[in-house]
């Protein structure tokens, strides 16, 4: 039991000193869906996933840890740590996208809207449960109207104009 924890401080210190994410939200009305692209550095991403949902991996040359599990657990994680509100109800993302890059995942999710959006809030708490100074930097888009939003631990939330 005290295995994880020690793994989970030990790759804390070795990370990289930024944490920062940057995603966006854009709404495709002639598809009734939003498109909620995340880019995020994936040595913080799979630790945050190895801490919540125990996934597999691997220790790799550099000591960073590398998820090999299956993709829903990006779905997972993404629908635990982003809620996206219409209406008062929270919206169901599904990965449409994946792309390893070397620091790098990038996720694309397609959430369908159900109805005409009356109200929209977004909470994000992307891998603030790992690093205290944790920033998301987030864009919400819709037609053209474009506003730009800085997520950290105590500021989690913000509601968007529909139109």
């Amino acid at each position: 039991m005290m295995i994880k924890p020690l793994i989970l401080f030990i790759f804390s210190l070795l990370i990289h000193p930024v944490h920062v994410t940057m995603s966006s939200l854009t709404i495709n009305e002639s598809e009734d869906v939003f498109i909620y692209n995340l880019r995020a550095y994936s040595d913080d991403l799979d630790l945050d996933m190895f801490r919540l949902y125990d996934v597999e991996g691997v220790i790799e040359d550099n000591h960073f840890f590398k998820f090999t599990g299956p993709d829903l657990f990006y779905e997972k994680y993404v629908n635990d740590h982003i809620k996206i509100i219409v209406n008062g109800e929270v919206l169901e993302a599904r990965l449409i996208h994946k792309e390893l890059l070397d620091m790098e995942t990038i996720l694309r999710f397609s959430i369908p809207l159900k109805s005409r959006i009356k109200s929209l809030e977004v909470e994000n708490k992307i891998l603030t449960g790992l690093y205290p100074d944790q920033v998301n930097l987030f864009i919400y888009k819709n037609g053209e109207i474009e506003e730009g939003v800085r997520y950290t631990l105590s500021d989690t939330k913000k509601r968007f104009k529909p139109d």
